[in-house]
């Protein structure tokens, strides 16, 4: 038991406030970080002011799951640094208040996080993930429609030209068209047509662009012959989010329950298998991480030199991060390679924090 609620109270709340501060902090930096790497896409596919909150938002989602173990180790090391560079931490244990019930506030509040972050994890931020590739998808289709332009060759589509002889004002139904499919370079498809019809369809997945034939060929060319078909209606599928891979069916874009399934359906050792059980086990150990970082960040700060507290508390706080990504990234990498086993590779970093963590908070004890 807390001795003092108001003891108790005056620290969750410090943590708390901290813990907000520094989601803050690493959601601004993460979403910098990621406007450089789409910045090109943005801009080349004419995002508008919607669009681009939605972009935001949807990193935001994507990212939450890891940012809020950064932000509590953050907020853990921020509190403790000061209680001790105050003197608070020996103002405390005069009125009778032990290094395990200081530690309390810190703990509860990693369950806490941890339990959001699980949840994040396991379904949120798969959905954010899905709905940012739908959302590129959508505008690459409305970049498409929107630079179509009678008499002129257009490239929007990867590996794809459309000539259009002419085009009405909706951009929907056209004439004389001319479309060269070079995807695969050793047997590229032309296709002529009379006329065509422009369609569009959106779903969860994205924004599809079909476009409907009628009265043309198709020429097929291999090294070996040359192959003319003639139709008189096509259905073709000019723009397709999963196939041209701007939405991958892949386990990062799964809720926990269907990379369950996917393991259970699938065969054991395949490619598949390695790489839904390194998604599950990834998630899982992101989800604990805070309960890990809470004895390693509290062990820190309260043995650190007052001197030091202040200045380096922040310094900490990346230290940690950067070092724990690091083996996380390392280790995953030799599951994916299959040099070690995923569930060996996958905790190595979290095992390697909680054993660190409790020796240094069994020091702290002891002061």
């Amino acid at each position: 038991m807390f001795p003092s609620k108001k003891a108790f109270s005056y620290l969750l709340i410090d943590l708390v406030t901290n813990l907000f501060f520094g989601m803050i902090i690493f959601l601004f930096l993460i979403i910098m970080i990621q406007s450089f790497s789409l910045s090109e896409d943005i801009i080349g596919f004419g995002a508008d002011t919607l669009s681009l909150l939605k972009i935001i938002g949807c990193i935001s989602l994507s990212f939450l799951p890891i940012i809020i173990p950064m932000s509590f180790l953050f907020s853990l090391l921020v509190t403790y640094s000061r209680l001790n560079m105050e003197s608070e931490l020996i103002a405390f244990r005069s009125l009778g208040i032990s290094t395990r019930q200081l530690f309390l506030p810190a703990f509860i509040l990693s369950l806490g996080c941890s339990f959001l972050s699980a949840q994040l994890s396991f379904y949120i931020a798969p959905w954010g993930q899905k709905k940012l590739a739908g959302i590129f998808s959508e505008l690459a289709q409305s970049k498409i429609k929107f630079n179509l332009k009678a008499g002129v060759f257009s490239t929007d589509i990867k590996g794809v030209m459309v000539y259009v002889d002419s085009i009405d004002k909706n951009k929907t139904e056209l004439e004389r068209l001319f479309i060269f499919n070079e995807l695969d370079e050793k047997n590229p498809v032309a296709i002529m047509a009379h006329k065509g019809h422009l369609k569009t369809k959106k779903d969860n997945k994205g924004a599809y662009g079909f476009l409907k034939l009628t009265d043309g060929s198709v020429y097929k060319t291999n090294e070996d012959s040359h192959t003319k078909l003639s139709f008189s209606e096509n259905l073709i599928n000019i723009y397709d989010p999963i196939k041209t891979g701007s939405i991958k069916s892949t386990p990062m874009l799964m809720d926990i329950a269907q990379i369950k399934s996917l393991l259970s359906t699938v065969k054991k050792g395949s490619k598949k298998f390695i790489r839904a059980q390194i998604e599950f086990h990834k998630r899982w150990a992101l989800s604990l991480a805070s309960i890990l970082f809470s004895f390693i960040g509290f062990g820190i700060a309260t043995l650190a030199q007052k001197r030091q507290s202040k200045s380096n508390g922040f310094v900490n706080c990346v230290a940690l991060i950067v070092i724990y990504w690091l083996l996380f990234v390392s280790s995953e990498s030799l599951a994916k390679s299959g040099k070690i086993p995923v569930l060996v590779s996958l905790w190595f970093a979290n095992v390697l924090y909680l054993f660190a963590g409790l020796y240094l908070f069994r020091k702290s004890s002891r002061i």
